[in-house]
This record gives C-alpha cells, structure tokens and sequence, in this order.
C-alpha cells in the first residue's frame, strides 16, 4: 500500500496527487498489479473528484479525516 496524507482543501495537494495518478499510478499498476493507493484528502475531497476519472482507477481510494494516521503510516509500503 502507497499512502498520500494531503488534505485537498490546499490546492497543490490535489495537483500534485492528481498529475502523480495520470504519469506514475498506471506504471505502477502495470508493474505491481496488486498495489494500492490510499489518499487522506480531508473531509472536503468528495467536491473535488466528483467526475474525475483519474481517482476512480483501480486500486485507489480515498478517505477523509482520519485520526488513525501512524496506525496507517504502519501498514504502507511507501507514502507520497
């Protein structure tokens, strides 16, 4: 599991995770099939995805405020 911990009230948050799901995410996939993203994107993400594609591809998810973060940061491979 990749981790992206950037809430998508600041805007160069949601850029740069969504230019990193357009070039790297579809690499990514293609080379390790079984890899997963989770982005924390604060409780204000839904307005912000509705109707992108980009964070619908598979192995993405989205979460909002969570209070739970080094419990997470524990189980990930890598954070972005």
């Amino acid at each position: 599991m990749l981790l992206f911990v950037g809430p998508f009230r600041y805007g160069p948050n949601r850029d740069g995770i969504l230019e990193f799901l357009r070039v790297a995410w579809p690499r990514i996939r293609a080379a390790v099939p079984a890899a997963t993203l989770l982005i924390l994107a604060g409780d204000e993400y839904p307005a912000h995805v509705t109707g992108r594609e980009a964070f619908a591809q598979p192995g993405v998810g989205l979460l909002g405020h969570r209070d739970d973060v080094p419990a997470l940061l524990a189980q990930c491979a890598m954070t972005i």
